[in-house]
């Protein structure tokens, strides 16, 4: 659907630098004087008169210009604080011109288009040299210190550019050099390892093969008991895993976790890896009161990164013992660590489907969060957020599309927002401007900050962007379109010019070798969303056809490559859906597979909320879908029946299952 910015963007005629120029600050005036007392040019005359798509202008009071930076504060901000509703508007042009303490008049009109022609780079090489010398006079030597008046708020954006060339000049340090770390393989070599971290002992030793496996487990077995190889201790059990489910694997793990769980501090780097992977292991060898004390562990480690992993399973492994005679404190346990899990973590795929499985639907704790509120100004001083909220809501007010979407770009690559209600008004702004990659960004740095406390239906729409529906629901005939939203959310945040370092492209990320399958110029096309979705659900549907719908194998494949999930399967050749996801080593990996399934989960609840013709004709498509994953398909039913019946019992069972077929992972031939 075409922006509504971009639909106006037309009726705003830009302004040229022909009859615009700075007027340089006189004495009286660099002290900040008011405005009544500066020559302001032209009369004062309405913005209706200049330009159509504008508002009547209101009389302006009579304020002291406010001078740039923390050291001039800031007596004129309107309502700082505001909620964020469905139909939140920004302030008016004529508004924001007060909030700087300037009248509308043919002044400040000229200057807003000469702002917005800059930002939107339009100006010919000519113009953007003469603005660039009126700015460097009129902001002299500090660009977070200067007065703003008429003329001069035009080179707002210009002094933000300097502010953000002198941040990333500072960042451009010499990083210390890491000499070459040669591989421990001898006797002579293992002391070394000597009070290394996780991290560092894991890239000294890389074991190739079962062979050199057995070399490091002998040079171990010497400082078994020796708290200062503890790091070396853990490092091996992460590369053991490489070589499962061979018995030599595991017996080695089971051998040197004992050092690991004795040494290591919670607040120690591999931590929580080493606990949480030997848990969920531990889990699906059948293993679980081992499993659980594991999961404790992990879940307690300071600063942790996949907690919510530790609490959902910690929640299932309490929830099948309840079942087997296991003394009534099981439910409390079950009560305990779901609840937090969906405290802290609302929005993951675990939360969601551990909400469901206690008979609640996740959407009513965001239904009670009405009022979440944005900051479009913090504080009290016109430091670099408050300009660049400024810019934004300026050009939204003007309705200048192109402007406000490099603005966007800009604003995303320099500078961050003081807070999490700033970082929502930040997200709301990049939302206007069609820059979704940034909006899902700043939100997910918002929903961690706020502990799922900020969480709305608002922020959510925000969170789950539907665009290009057209092109989604055309294409994805044989393919589920909920599963191609979901994963084009994770793969590009709907940019259609998208790139990676490996030269993927566009809406579903295709390779240019892989989509020359099924067109003939993949280098250029692939930038154009319905070429680009169109290709991306053949190979798509190729994928689900070879691994017959598994929906985590499809997404580990789309994004590690097809060698690295067939490592992975025969890794962990009998884990359930969600205990594969988890268990996959690479890290971005399995937070992508993750990502996607909520992402499929929150569409389609989104979807039964929203109830227009675009849910209604995701809903068909998806039923008439011809590949489709049981796993989107369990998903899904869980979604569309919690507004009616709360949950589906089967298809939540399916979905956490530790197992595909009931059956443990053997245990190690050999124990120690």
């Amino acid at each position: 659907m075409k922006s509504i910015l971009a639909r106006f963007a037309t009726l705003v005629p830009l302004a040229t630098m022909s009859g615009f120029a700075f007027v340089l600050p006189t004495a009286s005036s660099t002290a900040r004087s008011n405005p009544v007392d500066v020559e302001l040019g032209p009369a004062e005359v309405s913005l209706q008169e200049l330009r159509d798509a504008a508002p009547k202008v209101a009389q302006a009071s009579s304020l002291t210009a406010p001078a740039m930076g923390v050291e001039n504060p800031v007596s004129a901000l309107p309502e700082p604080i505001v909620e964020l509703k469905p139909n939140h508007r920004t302030p008016s042009e004529v508004d924001l011109l007060n909030e700087l303490g300037l009248r509308a008049n043919t002044q400040t009109e000229a200057s807003g288009r000469v702002l917005a022609r800059y930002v939107a780079r339009s100006m010919s090489a000519p113009e953007r040299v003469r603005y660039s010398r009126e700015c460097e006079v009129l902001v002299g030597g500090n660009p977070r210190t200067f007065e703003v008046n008429e003329k001069s708020f035009a080179c707002i954006p210009f002094a933000l550019e300097r502010i953000a060339a002198e941040k990333a000049a500072s960042r451009r340090l010499a990083l210390p050099r890491s000499g070459f770390l040669q591989g421990v393989r001898t006797a002579e070599q293992w002391p070394q390892l000597q009070g290394l971290t996780f991290s560092q002992a894991f890239a000294r030793l890389d074991p190739l093969s079962l062979k050199d496996l057995r070399s490091l487990r002998a040079l171990a077995q010497s400082t078994r008991n020796d708290c200062r190889f503890a790091g070396a201790a853990s490092a091996l059990i992460a590369r053991a895993e490489t070589f499962l489910p061979d018995d030599e694997a595991m017996a080695t793990m089971d051998e040197f976790y004992p050092e690991a769980f004795r040494c290591l501090e919670p607040d120690e780097d591999g931590f929580e890896r080493t606990h949480l992977r030997v848990g969920l292991l531990r889990l699906l060898r059948g293993e679980k009161l081992l499993a659980r004390q594991s999961l404790l562990l992990a879940a307690h480690a300071e600063n942790p990164q996949e907690d919510f992993r530790s609490w959902f399973w910690l929640g299932v492994i309490a929830d099948s013992e309840k079942t087997t005679n296991v003394a009534s404190s099981e439910n409390t346990d079950l009560a305990r660590y779901w609840n937090e899990l969906r405290r802290r973590y609302p929005i993951t795929i675990h939360s969601v489907l551990a909400a469901h499985s206690m008979g609640e639907d996740p959407v009513e704790a965001f239904s009670k969060n009405q009022v979440v509120r944005m900051e479009r100004r913090a504080g009290q001083a016109w430091g670099e957020f408050n300009q660049a909220s400024f810019v934004f809501e300026f050009l939204i007010a003007r309705q200048e599309a192109d402007a406000l979407g490099e603005w966007s770009r800009f604003v995303a690559r320099n500078f961050e927002a003081p807070s999490p209600s700033a970082s929502l008004f930040w997200a709301w702004c990049h939302q206007k401007a069609q820059n979704h990659r940034t909006t899902i960004a700043l939100l997910t740095r918002y929903f961690k900050d706020m502990e799922g406390k900020g969480a709305s239906l608002e922020t959510l729409n925000m969170f789950f962007p539907r665009a290009y529906s057209e092109e989604i629901i055309s294409h994805a005939d044989s393919v589920d379109p909920v599963l191609v939203f979901a994963l084009i959310r994770q793969e590009s945040a709907f940019d259609p010019r998208a790139r990676s370092s490996a030269n993927a492209r566009g809406l579903m990320q295709m390779l240019p070798s892989t989509a020359r399958k099924w067109m003939g110029n993949p280098e250029h096309e692939l930038y154009l969303p319905s070429q680009n979705v169109k290709v991306g659900v053949q190979h798509l549907q190729h994928l689900l056809k070879r691994y017959d719908g598994n929906v985590e194998h499809v997404l580990a494949a789309y994004n590690a490559g097809p060698s690295n999930l067939d490592k992975w399967r025969k890794r962990f050749p009998n884990a359930g859906t969600l205990l594969f996801s988890d268990l996959i080593p690479f890290k971005e990996t399995r937070t992508y597979v993750a990502i996607i399934l909520r992402n499929a989960y929150w569409y389609g609840r989104l979807m039964v909320l929203q109830k227009d013709s675009l849910a209604r004709n995701m809903q068909a498509k998806s039923a008439e879908a011809r590949w489709r994953s049981e796993t989107v398909h369990d998903l899904l039913s869980v979604a569309w029946g919690a507004e009616n019946e709360g949950r589906s019992v089967a298809s939540l069972e399916r979905l956490f299952s530790v197992t595909r077929d009931g059956k443990s992972m053997p245990a190690p031939a050999e124990r120690p």
